[in-house]
């Protein structure tokens, strides 16, 4: 799986993924590239190793610059047994 945060110049971005039952992961920050004047952080990634269990789960980006985090919307993925 590929997850993509867009941010700003000098920031660093992950991803917190959060289970119904209020099970928490973590994708770990990396810093964001630019490339044609946006900056991501893209992140590949697979559910099983993460730990994802069966269920639905709310996920977000979370950025980081100078001490300030900002996060996205949730959206969700339904992982299946």
């Amino acid at each position: 799986m590929d997850s993509t945060c867009e941010t700003v110049a000098g920031a660093s971005c992950g991803f917190e993924l959060t289970s119904a039952t209020g099970q928490t992961k973590t994708l770990a920050a990396k810093p964001a590239s630019a490339g044609n004047g946006v900056y991501v952080v893209e992140i590949q990634w697979d559910a099983k190793a993460v730990g994802l269990t069966a269920g639905t789960w709310k996920i977000h980006a979370v950025a980081t610059k100078d001490g300030q985090t900002a996060k996205s919307a949730d959206w969700q993925l339904t992982v299946t047994p």
